[in-house]
């Protein structure tokens, strides 16, 4: 777990799939959580509780894409459960994160703010 003073950030891979008439489908979102840590940027996908490193940010997420990779296809062929959530800290950090982001778009720009909250209401 990273420590208390240490700034984390949260990024999402959409998922896709190709549909038969070439257009792209979102079947999943995977949240990532990312810090430094020892001069090495880690990298931790919070659905799967899979983690990876690099010596830079894109270098840790190479990395996280390949382990997620091989998870998924083992998973697959061996008819396995794919999703072993994080521990709850993760999770109460990514919402954490997600809460200051909404909190600054409300304070910078309330009419999109209101747009924004609209939008995911219809979705839901």
């Amino acid at each position: 777990m990273f420590k208390s003073n240490t700034e984390v950030r949260a990024t999402q891979i959409r998922l896709g799939r190709q549909r038969a008439d070439g257009s792209q489908e979102v079947s999943s979102v995977l949240n990532i959580l990312s810090w430094e840590e020892e001069g090495k940027t880690m990298v931790h996908c919070i659905e799967l509780d899979i983690a990876a490193s690099g010596a830079s940010q894109q270098e840790a997420l190479h990395e996280l894409a390949v382990l997620l990779t091989h998870q998924i296809e083992f998973a697959e062929q061996n008819k396995l459960e794919i999703w072993h959530p994080a521990p709850d800290e993760y999770w109460e950090k990514l919402r954490e994160i997600q809460m200051n982001r909404l909190k600054q778009l409300h304070l910078s720009n309330p009419a999109r703010f209101k747009r924004e909250v609209e939008r995911e209401l219809a979705h839901a």
